[in-house]
């Protein structure tokens, strides 16, 4: 009967223990880079889709042919894979001006809400903070100081 018993406590325990693993699992890297996020110099702007689509949006994008700064919206797809050293990446294909654009980044995400971005090509780091719905939506302010 002891024996019995005890199996029964170490099934229990076994049952217990993968309901709590598989319950506290975390999110995919897929899963995590979903939302929106912004630069600490509020130059620009992702919104990552589920779909695999993002909204991207440059505040000052420099256009060499025009010799100015402009304002930007994109759209671009995108893709989250693994590298060969098991670092998540993001790729984005994007046109601005008739140019397809294709980056790939490294990410990470934070639990204190940073996406942080290395490019792959030149290992430029840049960190982008999340968005909240109401940030992302609230109108400019237009008052005069």
């Amino acid at each position: 009967m002891n024996k019995i018993k005890r199996a029964a406590v170490v099934i229990f325990c076994v049952f217990t223990l993968l309901t709590a693993l598989t319950a506290c699992g975390g999110k995919s890297p897929e899963e995590l880079i979903v939302g929106t996020w912004r630069d600490s110099n509020g130059m620009t702007t992702y919104s990552f889709n589920e779909d695999g689509s993002c909204l991207i949006k440059f505040e000052d994008l420099f256009i060499p042919e025009l010799e100015c700064k402009v304002k930007i919206d994109t759209v671009a797809s995108y893709t989250v894979s693994k590298l060969d050293d098991g670092s998540a990446a993001v790729k984005l294909i994007y046109e601005i001006m008739s140019k397809t654009i294709t980056k790939e980044y490294k990410f990470t995400v934070e639990q204190d809400g940073l996406l942080y971005l290395t490019d792959v090509a030149d290992g430029t780091l840049t960190v982008y903070a999340a968005q909240t719905e109401a940030e992302t939506t609230a109108p400019a302010d237009t008052t005069a100081a």
